[in-house]
């Protein structure tokens, strides 16, 4: 895979940084990665594990959640590489 790609630091980002809080930066990550990188999510979200529960501290509001522990991403990632 590819090593992320940065522009390079000009005053005018710096503005526009300082202008629209963000950045937007298409080259940053190499098309063959992202398509990868949305491959790996997609087949992680399957292993997500939905959560449904209210929260007594919020007059019992209803939190409606999907969750994916870091020990399962670590295990069955194929993107993360292993020690």
């Amino acid at each position: 895979m590819a090593v992320l790609s940065l522009p390079e630091f000009t005053p005018a980002l710096r503005d526009r940084f300082g202008t629209d809080g963000y950045l937007p930066m298409p080259s940053l990550v190499p098309p063959e990665t992202l398509l990868a990188l949305v491959a790996e999510v997609e087949r992680l979200e399957k292993l997500a594990v939905r959560r449904d529960f209210t929260m007594a501290s919020m007059n019992h509001s209803p939190r409606h959640m999907t969750t994916l522990g870091g020990h399962v991403i670590t295990g069955e990632s194929e993107l993360i590489p292993r020690s």
